[in-house]
């Protein structure tokens, strides 16, 4: 019985705990419905992807007997991209956009003007060829070959020799070795990019069979012809190794080396988020700075000193401003020691970086001042955890969620988003850090504009609601 009793009472105490609402309940209720808003989007209403295509191919001239044809397979690719519907759907896979370069790609693709960017090297259609030429031998030299012995063991000794010299011709095509190579030129974080990225690996091989089945059709058509003989095509039992024979390859904007591995890609992007991400969720560490000070009754005793109120909260604002500047440079080092941020920036580009961290952090010790300036610190902590937590969430680019732009800045779209202040960090910090062959110090000014604006905002609003609830009230 008296376990009985001591499991009631726990759970007496448990219901009266509001740390049971707020962590138990409160944070799984959040990503329930953070995560369930997304699902939608992962499967919602197909939609064409607006995507930019760079050719460099230089075409190619071989030769079917006599006769000197000449291609160009890229020209081919876009067709056949262009032409491309969803299944039992009135709906094109891609709207397509040339591009006259990779620098204009690459901007392209971090602006989400374009889904991402299919980059086709000046070898394309030799590839293609070759591809077209192993396979065409591939599938015809079985079927010749039992031609012969067909022929031999009827005694169609003449018929046979056709068939050989037939052989002899394809033999041309022997020893002939592919492997289709091409880029993708993306945003890594972006959920369409990727969709792209897997999009093209099933529509490049598909392209390769096609042009394969032509150029096979057209030399049987040419030895049928030539020689006399009747060749039945039959591909139902042909087994050819094709997993090593596609490289699609992923480059991400500013410039992401080859050798860099998805993970490297994908986290180089993400880390500017991740860093105000921890900047935000410090605000914890800011109230309980401020409310160390209240219950120590420091904020009293300084009433009896020359400090001011513009002072003291000042003073604040600028001591978070500077450990967020430490916090982000300390997240980076350990984000450039991983391999995901690569070293490429200027005296200008750090410059910047570090008053991003700085105004980042001042916003979010406005915020927690703001809120302290109302309640006490446990609620208000609670709340700044929460409320932060999930915001970083939508901002810092986990998720594909749609934003909306709502107006232009500057010559800057203003999206849904931006009405958060910390995303117009992460947008400044990914521009200053990992774009840095994108975008020049004079693209961030707009955006750094946009920062500066919600920084003198909310420390206007702390300066106001702390000084009036807080510091005249008396203790």
């Amino acid at each position: 019985m008296v376990v009985i009793d001591i499991v009631k009472s726990k759970i007496k105490i448990a219901l009266r705990t509001k740390e049971l609402y707020i962590y138990v309940l409160g944070f799984p209720l959040i990503f329930m419905i953070i995560y369930g808003s997304m699902a939608p989007m992962y499967y919602s209403t197909i939609s064409t992807m607006h995507i930019g295509f760079i050719s460099r191919d230089l075409g190619v001239s071989y030769s079917i007997g006599n006769n000197t044809i000449s291609s160009n397979y890229s020209a081919l690719f876009y067709e056949y991209l262009d032409s491309l519907y969803y299944e039992s759907q009135s709906v094109k896979v891609f709207s397509i956009e040339n591009i006259s370069s990779l620098s204009e790609a690459e901007k392209k693709a971090a602006r989400l003007d374009v889904t991402g960017v299919i980059y086709l090297p000046d070898n394309f259609s030799q590839m293609i060829y070759n591809a077209s030429a192993s396979l065409t031998y591939s599938i015809v030299t079985p079927i010749i070959s039992q031609e012969i012995n067909n022929a031999y063991s009827r005694g169609d000794i003449e018929l046979a020799n056709r068939y050989l010299r037939a052989m002899q011709d394809l033999s041309n095509l022997a020893n002939t070795t592919f492997s289709i190579s091409l880029i993708i030129i993306g945003d890594p974080t972006y959920s369409k990019a990727m969709e792209l990225y897997e999009a093209v690996w099933k529509y490049i091989s598909s392209f390769v069979f096609q042009e394969s089945k032509k150029f096979t059709d057209r030399y049987i058509n040419y030895l049928e012809d030539e020689y006399n003989i009747a060749i039945e095509l039959n591909t139902t039992s042909i087994n050819i190794e094709m997993d090593k024979a596609f490289n699609v390859q992923f480059r991400r904007i500013g410039g992401g080396s080859a050798k860099e591995t998805f993970l490297q890609m994908y986290y180089s992007l993400l880390v500017p988020g991740q860093i105000i991400q921890s900047v935000m969720i410090a605000s914890v560490s800011a109230i309980y700075m401020v409310a160390y000070e209240i219950d120590r009754k420091i904020l009293q005793r300084l009433k009896l000193t020359k400090v001011t109120s513009i002072e003291y909260i000042g003073g604040t604002l600028i001591a978070w401003g500077i450990i967020s500047m430490m916090l982000g440079v300390l997240l980076l080092a350990i984000a450039i020691a991983l391999g995901y941020v690569k070293i490429a920036w200027s005296l200008i580009d750090m410059g910047l970086s570090l008053l991003i961290l700085i105004l980042a952090g001042v916003i979010t010790a406005a915020y927690s001042l703001i809120f302290l300036s109302f309640t006490n610190e446990k609620i208000a902590a609670n709340f700044s955890l929460i409320s932060l937590l999930t915001l970083s969430l939508f901002i810092a680019g986990y998720f594909p969620i749609p934003n909306p732009v709502i107006g232009f800045l500057l010559g800057r779209e203003l999206t849904l988003f931006d009405l958060v202040p910390w995303r117009t960090a992460i947008t400044c910090l990914r521009k200053s850090l990992i774009l840095v062959d994108i975008y020049n110090p004079l693209d961030i000014l707009p955006d750094l504009a946009l920062l500066a604006f919600w920084t003198i905002l909310y420390s206007g609003i702390a300066f106001i609601t702390f000084d009036k609830f807080r510091l005249k009230r008396p203790y």
